[in-house]
């Protein structure tokens, strides 16, 4: 919450299993990051359209500030 938002690729192994046992760096890899809060980040979602340019938009907030963020972030 305090470090931004991360958008993290799970394994094949991971996703398919449902465990987190034994979890490598290569299960989790962070894909995107955002730092663009200035306070407590707080709330993320995802738009359901399509994606444009090959990027999904993905709204987040931050708590003490108010603030709302509009960013793009790559799909697989």
């Amino acid at each position: 919450m305090h470090d931004g938002f991360k958008v993290v690729e799970l394994s094949e192994r991971v996703a398919k299993g449902n465990t987190w046992d034994g979890l490598t760096e290569e299960d989790a890899v962070i894909t995107t990051r955002f730092d663009g809060h200035d306070s407590l980040a707080y709330g993320v979602d995802w738009c359901r359209l399509p994606p444009r340019d090959g990027k999904s938009l993905v709204v987040s907030c931050s708590f003490y500030d108010h603030a709302m963020h509009l960013w793009r972030e790559p799909t697989s």
